[in-house]
Protein backbone atom coordinates (compact mmCIF):
# COMPACT_ATOMS: atom_id res chain seq x y z
CA UNK A 1 0.00 0.00 0.00
CA UNK A 2 3.21 2.39 0.49
CA UNK A 3 4.40 2.04 -2.29
CA UNK A 4 1.21 2.82 -4.21
CA UNK A 5 0.93 6.23 -2.18
CA UNK A 6 4.41 6.94 -3.14
CA UNK A 7 3.45 6.92 -6.85
CA UNK A 8 0.21 9.16 -6.18
CA UNK A 9 2.27 12.33 -6.65
CA UNK A 10 3.59 11.51 -9.81
CA UNK A 11 -0.13 9.82 -11.10
CA UNK A 12 -1.20 13.59 -10.20
CA UNK A 13 1.44 15.14 -11.86
CA UNK A 14 1.64 13.03 -15.04
CA UNK A 15 -2.69 13.79 -14.95
CA UNK A 16 -2.56 17.50 -14.74
CA UNK A 17 0.60 17.60 -17.50
CA UNK A 18 -1.61 15.64 -19.59
CA UNK A 19 -4.65 18.11 -18.88
CA UNK A 20 -2.15 21.16 -20.06
CA UNK A 21 -1.09 19.30 -22.87
CA UNK A 22 -4.86 18.67 -24.04
CA UNK A 23 -5.90 22.29 -23.78
CA UNK A 24 -2.45 23.22 -25.64
CA UNK A 25 -4.32 20.78 -28.52
CA UNK A 26 -7.51 22.26 -28.04
CA UNK A 27 -6.12 25.55 -28.76
CA UNK A 28 -3.94 24.89 -31.72
CA UNK A 29 -6.30 22.84 -33.67
CA UNK A 30 -10.23 24.34 -32.76
CA UNK A 31 -11.71 27.82 -32.58
CA UNK A 32 -12.82 28.81 -29.10
CA UNK A 33 -14.55 31.59 -27.12
CA UNK A 34 -12.01 34.23 -26.12
CA UNK A 35 -13.34 33.28 -22.41
CA UNK A 36 -12.35 30.00 -23.36
CA UNK A 37 -9.16 30.38 -24.27
CA UNK A 38 -8.57 32.86 -20.96
CA UNK A 39 -10.17 29.39 -18.64
CA UNK A 40 -7.76 27.38 -20.50
CA UNK A 41 -4.84 29.80 -20.15
CA UNK A 42 -5.64 30.05 -15.81
CA UNK A 43 -6.37 25.94 -15.80
CA UNK A 44 -2.89 25.77 -17.02
CA UNK A 45 -1.17 27.91 -14.44
CA UNK A 46 -3.30 26.20 -11.70
CA UNK A 47 -1.94 22.53 -13.12
CA UNK A 48 1.65 23.77 -13.24
CA UNK A 49 0.98 25.36 -9.60
CA UNK A 50 0.12 22.35 -8.25
CA UNK A 51 2.98 20.32 -10.28
CA UNK A 52 5.44 22.74 -8.63
CA UNK A 53 3.92 22.21 -5.25
CA UNK A 54 3.89 18.80 -5.42
CA UNK A 55 8.43 19.17 -6.33
CA UNK A 56 7.24 15.92 -7.86
CA UNK A 57 10.36 17.08 -10.92
CA UNK A 58 13.90 16.60 -10.08
CA UNK A 59 16.08 19.10 -10.02
CA UNK A 60 17.45 18.52 -12.91
CA UNK A 61 14.77 18.70 -14.91
CA UNK A 62 13.69 22.26 -13.73
CA UNK A 63 12.57 23.42 -17.35
CA UNK A 64 10.09 20.92 -18.26
CA UNK A 65 7.21 23.68 -16.43
CA UNK A 66 8.91 26.40 -17.99
CA UNK A 67 8.34 24.61 -21.62
CA UNK A 68 4.38 23.81 -21.00
CA UNK A 69 4.00 27.61 -19.75
CA UNK A 70 6.34 27.99 -22.97
CA UNK A 71 3.96 26.09 -24.79
CA UNK A 72 0.94 27.57 -22.92
CA UNK A 73 1.47 30.72 -24.05
CA UNK A 74 2.22 30.44 -28.08
CA UNK A 75 -0.85 28.10 -28.69
CA UNK A 76 -2.87 31.00 -26.84
CA UNK A 77 -1.20 33.47 -29.08
CA UNK A 78 -2.41 31.29 -32.36
CA UNK A 79 -5.77 30.64 -30.91
CA UNK A 80 -6.49 34.28 -30.45
CA UNK A 81 -4.88 35.07 -33.71
CA UNK A 82 -7.13 32.48 -35.04
CA UNK A 83 -10.48 34.18 -33.31
CA UNK A 84 -9.68 37.65 -34.45
CA UNK A 85 -8.31 36.81 -38.11
CA UNK A 86 -11.23 34.11 -38.94
CA UNK A 87 -14.53 33.41 -38.74
CA UNK A 88 -15.66 30.35 -36.96
CA UNK A 89 -17.61 27.46 -38.42
CA UNK A 90 -21.02 28.74 -39.79
CA UNK A 91 -22.68 25.15 -38.90
CA UNK A 92 -20.67 24.07 -35.96
CA UNK A 93 -20.98 20.35 -34.61
CA UNK A 94 -22.13 20.04 -31.32
CA UNK A 95 -18.54 19.91 -29.70
CA UNK A 96 -17.23 23.26 -31.87
CA UNK A 97 -20.63 24.73 -30.36
CA UNK A 98 -20.17 24.14 -26.89
CA UNK A 99 -15.97 25.26 -27.64
CA UNK A 100 -17.40 28.99 -28.95
CA UNK A 101 -20.13 29.46 -26.29
CA UNK A 102 -19.17 31.69 -23.34
CA UNK A 103 -18.23 29.10 -20.05
CA UNK A 104 -19.94 29.09 -17.62
CA UNK A 105 -19.37 32.17 -14.77
CA UNK A 106 -18.65 29.41 -11.76
CA UNK A 107 -16.21 27.46 -14.06
CA UNK A 108 -14.59 30.82 -13.96
CA UNK A 109 -14.77 32.14 -10.61
CA UNK A 110 -13.64 28.47 -9.18
CA UNK A 111 -10.77 28.47 -11.37
CA UNK A 112 -9.54 31.75 -10.42
CA UNK A 113 -10.68 31.03 -6.92
CA UNK A 114 -8.11 27.72 -6.57
CA UNK A 115 -5.14 29.68 -8.42
CA UNK A 116 -5.47 32.44 -5.91
CA UNK A 117 -5.84 30.36 -3.34
CA UNK A 118 -2.39 28.10 -4.84
CA UNK A 119 -0.64 31.71 -5.24
CA UNK A 120 -1.41 32.56 -1.75
CA UNK A 121 0.10 29.17 -0.41
CA UNK A 122 3.02 29.69 -2.20
CA UNK A 123 3.92 33.27 -0.92
CA UNK A 124 3.02 32.24 2.80
CA UNK A 125 5.30 29.41 2.40
CA UNK A 126 8.15 31.64 1.27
Amino acid sequence: MMQILAWLPLVIALFLAGGIVWSIVTMLRRHLHPWQIGLRIVSAATGLAIISIMEVLPAEAWFVPWLLALAVLAAAAIAIRRTLTQQPPSDPTKTQAKLLARPNRWNIGGEWGLLLVLLGLAVIAG
